[in-house]
């Protein structure tokens, strides 16, 4: 385990982590993220978020030098605008797997590659749609015949996941990872996703490292979820949330208080920049 002092880097997930569970960003974990900045800790937002949308809708902050988005599928110097990864699924395939996955009780939402990031939602029912997602404080708008959509958009697929709801489970889900031969991830509980094959959060930070010089060992990580599971291992130093899942605190060497007590800030305070 890596001494907090010799941290260069934050890779921080967003949603259970750095996120509030209304999906806001508090007005501490703002302050934190500068502090970090300001003692040369580089903070990189690293979530299953794609990138497009990922500073204006779900940080609403910019003055990030790199990201890793899309569970590491993209790796980003945000100043540059350039790609160190940027790895798609096949449209084709995709559409497929959205077939797949379409059933009673399951939410779809297919992430395409283009300028804006269009986020393609499927239900067999609005009423369906209503059971799974009704309490969410994100949604995705319902698209018909998402398949075809897809399949004709003329560029590739950052991710397609699910959303569902009992009786499913998450191993309900993961066999279509093999069958169509993708990455399989669970961002949270009644979640799974599918990115390009051998590509998780913990590539997309050794990649980042390799561009731009750093050891691994002066990385800290911070998630709550399965698939920030091997980016804690990764890190130098990896921190679970007090929110975080079995697995996710397996993997860590230390718990941070929980994200609706505003744990990343304090974290990031009390460690980091102590």
């Amino acid at each position: 385990m890596t001494d907090a002092r010799d941290i260069r880097l934050l890779a921080f997930d967003l949603d259970g982590t750095f996120l509030m569970p209304d999906k806001s960003v508090s007005p501490r974990a703002r302050r934190a993220v500068l502090a970090l900045r300001e003692r040369g800790i580089e903070p990189v937002p690293t979530t299953g978020r794609i990138y497009q949308t990922l500073f204006d809708r779900v940080l609403g902050m910019h003055g990030f030098r790199y990201a890793i988005a899309a569970n590491g599928a993209v790796v980003l110097d945000v100043e540059r605008r350039h790609f160190y990864v940027h790895e798609v699924v096949d449209a084709g395939v995709a559409a497929e797997l959205v077939r797949a996955l379409e059933r009673p009780g399951v939410v779809t939402y297919t992430c395409l590659d283009d300028a804006t990031g269009t986020r393609l939602g499927s239900s067999v029912s609005e009423e369906d749609y209503l059971r799974v997602r009704g309490d969410a404080p994100w949604s995705e708008d319902l698209v018909e015949n998402v398949p075809d959509v897809v399949a004709g958009s003329g560029c590739g697929v950052l991710k397609v996941g699910a959303h569902f709801v009992d009786p499913w489970r998450y191993d309900d889900f993961a066999p279509l990872a093999e069958r169509f031969d993708l990455e399989p991830a669970a961002s949270a509980t009644g979640n799974a996703e599918f990115g390009p094959r051998d590509v998780t959060k913990a590539t997309g930070l050794l990649a980042l490292c390799d561009a731009i010089g750093l050891d691994p060992g002066h990385v800290c990580a911070i998630g709550d979820a399965g698939n920030d599971s091997d980016l804690l291992r990764t890190a130098g130093l990896g921190v679970a949330m007090g929110n975080a899942s079995d697995e996710a605190r397996a993997a860590a060497d230390l718990v941070a208080p929980r994200n609706d007590e505003d744990g990343f800030a304090r974290f990031v305070e009390d460690v980091l920049l102590a």
